[in-house]
């Protein structure tokens, strides 16, 4: 998406609406892999959706996934501050580029 317009305030022609979209992916993404973070430490092995990773059929299993629990929220963690990268980094260099010295 380059834009060869006179004046373009964006930097390298990727305009702000491609950040704010990539941006409301990656906190979607995020939101995603806390829900199935907290999944993994709240429910049983046994009573977890069946598509899950780690279901067990038998009711005999005990205890969470703690481990795909942490990896779920640790993914939520850089996804949000992934998110956050693409969404402020637009907005620093507009800010360098108009600045007088």
């Amino acid at each position: 998406m380059l834009d060869a317009t006179p004046g373009n305030s964006q930097p390298y022609g990727v305009s702000m609406n491609w950040r704010l979209i990539l941006s409301v992916i990656l906190v979607i993404a995020a939101l995603a892999a806390l829900a199935a973070g907290v999944m993994y430490f709240a429910v049983a092995p046994h009573s977890l959706p069946h598509f899950f990773p780690g279901y067990a059929k038998k009711a005999s299993v005990t205890g969470t996934h703690w481990k795909r629990g942490a990896a779920g929220v640790g993914a939520a963690i850089v996804l949000a501050g992934a998110a956050a990268v693409v969404f402020m980094s637009g907005r620093h260099s507009r800010r360098r580029r108009h600045r007088r010295y």
